[in-house]
């Protein structure tokens, strides 16, 4: 979905569209960052110096690719976990809206299946914080699952997915270890 949505910016507004779109994607993923470090009560200078450890840590993968949408996403779903997570726990509505959001996430790009795990470790965390907010959590995750199920290829797209991670992937970049000097920033914002 995310190529066909490239295409139709392209067709209405050229390349001039595609950078925006990978511009507002990034700010988005920066701005999540940031209002998670205000929550965590961080000062001005901590989170200038952080968010930009952030930026620095992935510009030189930006290009217009659709592991951008994944960025955007991981990030929202942290700041709604940090969010709520020490409070009453997320309604019926928070899981409804990130149902929807994990369906469209499936049809933009396979990060979706990380996206899922980060909800079933924060559902089954809550296990020890509470039952009572544990058994709708798990309910939520398992709709967040069902609601991956629509995109053109059904429950295919993750078993194909995990033949994927199951056989070599020395030939999808996306999925190789980071290695090399390349990645000193992404280490080292890993690190913080």
């Amino acid at each position: 979905l995310y190529e066909v949505l490239l295409a139709g910016i392209v067709r209405v507004t050229g390349l001039f569209g595609v950078s925006l779109v990978k511009n507002a994607l990034v700010l988005m993923s920066v701005a999540w960052v940031d209002r998670r470090l205000r929550y965590w009560g961080a000062s001005v200078l901590e989170r200038v110096l952080f968010v930009g450890l952030v930026y620095l840590g992935g510009w030189p993968f930006w290009v217009e690719r659709a592991d951008l949408s994944s960025l955007a996403l991981f990030s929202w779903l942290f700041w709604d976990i940090d969010r709520v997570g020490g409070s009453q726990g997320w309604t019926r509505r928070s899981w409804w809206k990130w149902a929807s959001v994990c369906a469209l996430w499936a049809n933009l790009h396979g990060q979706f299946t990380f996206g899922l795990f980060v909800l079933a470790l924060h559902s089954l965390s809550l296990i020890w914080t509470g039952r009572s907010r544990a058994r709708p959590a798990l309910l939520g995750a398992g709709l967040c699952l069902a609601a991956t199920l629509l995109n053109p290829n059904g429950i295919a797209l993750h078993t194909g997915i995990l033949r994927g991670m199951t056989s070599t992937v020395s030939e999808v970049y996306e999925w190789m270890p980071p290695s090399g000097l390349g990645y000193l920033f992404f280490y080292l914002t890993l690190a913080l």
